[in-house]
């Protein structure tokens, strides 16, 4: 398996990774990549703003960090230059690179980090785009320290947990990882795909693999204070370690915001839930748990006000207000707008791929309308699809052994097992 090759453009290195490289040949299926010690860490461009709130990789333990340096991480923000430790920094790009690889995954979550397994494991050459900042998706967005209970022989982990062990068993096949920019055009150049992201980078891929699974996420707003988003709001939490000894005001009605507000009231100075409703939306059981903690809800009401000192990023109090029009003042470091996220296709719409509704027709091998282009998981429908995470395994793996057969006509479609040849 060959690692993907940066092509094309004025050659500059910086330490091991070439960026705007000179242009070299295609790798060889089931070719051998680079060892391990090769491999470093570039920081490109930007990410959408509401993921510029804290660096994204601080927070995800040691054994994600881990992980990640099993592959090359290539991040869309100079934020996170530290998520391996080690790492090198191309502070700028004067050509954006274009990449050759067998697969590209385009979606971290769940289902793409084990279709880089799988990939891996066929001997195809994988790079994985994801528009979040991190690996893992929703799970890693919405509710890292949920526990994760409908999944095969994992009677109860944690989503981060979770993630880090997919992660870690991607990384045993090297797999390169473009995150915190989106895939946002795809085209066919010699029957064969090549996908632009939004930073310019150029993707030449053999074969495709969709698994985004509901899209594009988008934040619900909170209606006041965007001017303090990147200092002291946030519409998600990464690391829980960052609100020690705060003071944290949680917005929302739903599992998230109440999973949040159960979680940092364990380690926060003080946890205020705020939800515009009289009932909540979100599991009984936590809600319960919530409420008999030391956590101070506030329901019928809403944020009116971030109130601090703007330039230094530091917020001192937030203003709420009743549905009776009395106002409340609490002390505040953070607010954690948890109040769900809007999914869209996004630019795949424009791809020409078949749809059904808001999802991807797919056939049994997980076939879309365009050639070589695969999809799995949640992204897809199909007149016996259900959407459970245990599920997109399966879809994805179908669909990178059809790839492979797809890339070399003279293999099997049964891969075999991970156990044949095991002492």
């Amino acid at each position: 398996m060959s690692a993907p090759r940066l092509v094309r453009g004025g050659a500059r290195r910086i330490g091991a990774v070439l960026v705007g490289a000179g242009r070299t040949r295609r790798p060889a299926l089931g070719g051998r990549g680079p060892s391990r010690e090769q491999h470093s860490t570039a920081v490109g461009a930007g990410q959408p703003r509401w993921f510029a709130w804290r660096n994204p990789a601080s927070g995800s333990g040691e054994r994600i960090r881990a992980a990640a340096q099993a592959g090359r991480v290539v991040l869309g923000s100079r934020r996170s230059s530290h998520l391996t430790r080690g790492a090198t920094v191309a502070t700028t790009t004067p050509t954006p690179p274009t990449l050759e690889t067998d697969v590209l995954i385009v979606g971290a979550g769940p289902t793409g980090l084990y279709g880089a397994y799988y990939a891996g494991f066929r001997g195809l050459s994988t790079v994985v785009v994801d528009v979040l900042p991190q690996a893992g998706g929703q799970v890693m967005a919405l509710y890292p320290e949920k526990e994760i209970r409908d999944v095969a022989a994992l009677p109860s982990i944690r989503g981060r947990d979770f993630v880090a062990n997919l992660v870690e068993q991607a990384g045993a096949f090297d797999p390169t990882y473009l995150l915190g920019r989106q895939a946002v055009s795809l085209v066919h150049e010699d029957g064969e795909p090549v996908v632009t992201l939004s930073d310019g980078t150029v993707v030449r891929a053999r074969a495709v693999v969709l698994t985004a699974g509901i899209g594009t996420p988008t934040p619900r707003p909170l209606p006041t204070g965007e001017e303090w988003l990147g200092s002291a709001l946030s519409y998600f939490v990464v690391d829980p370690t960052v609100h020690v000894g705060q003071d944290v005001v949680v917005v929302g009605g739903g599992d998230s915001a109440l999973d949040w507000a159960d979680a940092l009231g364990t380690i926060a100075r003080s946890v205020t839930l705020v939800h515009r409703r009289a009932a909540f939306r979100g599991h009984a059981a936590t809600l319960e748990r919530v409420r008999n903690g030391a956590t101070t809800v506030h329901t019928d009401t809403e944020v009116v006000a971030l109130e601090g000192d703007l330039a230094s990023g530091r917020l001192e109090k937030v203003v709420l207000e009743t549905k009776a029009g009395e106002q409340v003042v609490v002390a505040a470091d953070h607010v954690i707008a948890a109040l769900g996220f809007i999914s869209d296709l996004g630019p795949l719409r424009e791809w020409g791929v078949e749809l059904s509704g808001r999802s991807v027709a797919v056939d049994r091998a997980g076939r879309t309308s365009l050639p070589r282009v695969y999809a799995a998981g949640d992204l897809t429908d199909h007149p016996a699809k259900v959407k459970l995470m245990s599920v997109g395994f399966g879809e994805v793996a179908t669909a990178v052994n059809h790839v492979a057969v797809d890339l070399d006509p003279d293999l099997t479609l049964f891969p075999g097992h991970s156990t044949d040849g095991a002492a």
